[in-house]
């Protein structure tokens, strides 16, 4: 869930945790369903009202690739 609400894509969590797209899409579903949530904007939403995610930390790159930065409003 942390990976998905800071913006990865669901190949980008696949290849992070060695599973396979479907398998997030499974997850990402039955999070979804869990929290009451409409969409994978809201179940972000709640990582981030609920601290799961930290607006201060840095995430890291997925295979390569650059860390991307938290939304301008959340940065300090």
């Amino acid at each position: 869930m942390k990976l998905a609400a800071i913006g990865r894509t669901n190949a980008e969590i696949a290849r992070k945790l060695f599973i396979s797209v479907g398998t997030v899409e499974t997850h990402l579903t039955s999070v979804q369903t869990k929290l009451d949530a409409g969409n994978r904007i809201d179940i972000a939403d709640w990582a981030w009202q609920t601290r799961l995610v930290d607006h201060k930390q840095d995430p890291q790159p997925v295979c390569g690739q650059k860390p991307r930065r938290p939304p301008p409003e959340f940065a300090q």
